[in-house]
């Protein structure tokens, strides 16, 4: 993701990448060269440097000494999802982000992909007004890089890419009130399959499953909306399909033509957050979603563990 990330900053106008982190020294070099940028071991040095923002994009459970560290240093921050692999740290990044006079922004990028702001927007404008969904977000396996596998450094399957539609949901239909998790170790040494009840405070339900060894059988990730006589279908971020009503069309949009950064919405999270920057508007996606999406993460792990109803935020 940095370099996702570091490939769309050297293209916008008015943006200079100061440099970049790795302590892998070699990877540091290769794309401190592509963005004409200087490479470090550590943080330190670089935020000596005060930058105007930084974008954590380490692996899970490191996100934490370096957001605190680049807040603290007066800078904006631009953190990958998750906010942290555990209540504790999500919870001292919150205040830190409060405290600060910065901006800090999580890398939920599905809230900028077109097909899902097309359903919000269906949702919206009450051409669909849900009463129910399912969610699907899998993943073929745990092997590729080899340190998705390892719950020491992602916090556990769910804070890999399944985080990403629990925020979602959460962005198209509030919160969560309560949830029953079940989850079982399918391939792999730790719970990789998971399927759950969400109860929503809006009165909306939904069905939530999560796989980690689909082989990467193709939507691995689609969202169906039902409301009266009205539903809508997305397959990952490629299309969306949609009927409002009985005697209604069933109508598709597709966006499988677009350059991936603008289809899965990176492109417009960076925008969005150097425009809170330069315009000083609040931040698209606060501390408080990664709270809230960390507290959905935990409240299913718990739920899975003891078998009860969670309300998510309430732990």
């Amino acid at each position: 993701m940095g370099n996702t990330h570091g490939a769309i900053l050297q293209e916008l106008k008015g943006v200079r990448v100061l440099g970049v982190v790795d302590k892998d020294r070699q990877r540091a070099q290769e794309l401190a060269e592509f963005l004409q940028a200087k490479p470090y071991p550590d943080l330190p040095p670089l935020l000596a440097r005060k930058p105007d923002a930084v974008w954590v994009t380490t692996p899970n459970t490191l996100h934490t000494r370096a957001v605190l560290a680049a807040l603290a240093a007066g800078a904006h921050v631009f953190s990958e999802k998750p906010m942290a692999t555990n209540l504790a740290e999500a919870k001292r990044i919150f205040a830190a982000a409060k405290k600060s006079k910065r901006l800090y922004q999580l890398g939920f990028n599905r809230r900028f992909a077109p097909v899902y702001v097309r359903l919000r927007e269906l949702i919206a404008g009450k051409l669909i007004q849900p009463h129910s969904l399912h969610v699907k977000m899998n993943r073929g396996e745990l092997l590729h890089p080899s340190w998705v596998g390892d719950p020491k450094i992602t916090g556990g399957f769910l804070y890999e890419s399944t985080i990403h539609l629990l925020d979602l949901v959460r962005w198209l239909f509030g919160d969560v009130a309560s949830l029953l998790a079940l989850a079982k170790r399918g391939v792999y040494e730790e719970l990789d399959d998971f399927s759950v009840l969400l109860k929503f405070r809006s009165g909306v339900q939904a069905a939530f499953t999560s796989c980690a060894h689909t082989s990467w059988i193709f939507p691995f990730e689609r969202l169906e909306v039902f409301g009266e006589h009205a539903a809508a279908e997305t397959a990952e971020m490629d299309e969306i399909r949609f009927t409002t009503g009985l005697q209604q069309k069933v109508l598709m949009e597709e966006f499988r033509t677009l350059p991936v950064p603008e289809k899965w919405g990176y492109l417009q999270e960076d925008l969005a957050f150097l425009n809170a920057i330069t315009k000083k508007k609040p931040s698209p996606v606060t501390a408080l979603d990664g709270l809230r999406a960390t507290q959905l993460v935990q409240a299913i792990y718990r739920s899975a563990k003891t078998g009860k109803w969670i309300a998510p935020t309430k732990l």
